[in-house]
């Protein structure tokens, strides 16, 4: 088993937390771990895996993000999986809230997935502003059971 931290994921660490620093303060950014206690057909990354985000609430309950994803316990998912869209959110209390969504991604780009536009994301967010535990589907609209499930925690910078 190896270890991959090269410099694009130091360079994308860095960028994420430079952009949520010198962003306002409704655009934030993240870094998050996660693992994916079931299998997928969809999405091949090692576990366990990462994410760099970004999130925009455009209103109430409305969010745009893009976020890449990839595994540190792999030297081959370059480029890993990198997507955009948007979540839609019911809040269940001050701090949880229900979420589903639409993402797009470049097929021919992502070399680590078979997932086929639109991806299709619901899921549940407990936590404040600053950390996050999640757990979420991400599907597409062709191959429903074949999704992944994954759940881990989101640190926000601001």
């Amino acid at each position: 088993m190896s270890f991959c931290i090269g410099a694009q994921t130091v360079m994308g660490t860095l960028a994420t937390i430079g952009v949520g620093m010198a962003t306002p303060d409704k655009v934030r950014t993240y870094i998050g771990v996660y693992i994916a206690p079931i299998e997928s057909t969809q999405v091949s990354l090692e576990q366990p895996s990462g994410t760099f985000g970004i999130e925009y609430d455009v209103i109430d309950h409305i969010r745009l993000f893009a976020e890449h994803h990839s595994s540190p316990m792999s030297c081959q998912d370059d480029p890993g999986l990198n997507m955009a869209g948007v979540k839609f959110f019911i809040p269940l209390s001050s701090d949880a809230k229900l979420y589903t969504g639409l993402a797009v991604h470049d097929e021919s780009f992502d070399s680590n997935n078979e997932l086929r536009n639109p991806i299709i994301i619901s899921g549940i967010e407990v936590g404040t502003e600053g950390v996050k535990l999640y757990t979420e589907y991400m599907t597409d609209t062709y191959n429903f059971d074949g999704g992944r499930v994954q759940s881990g925690i989101k640190f926000f910078f601001r």
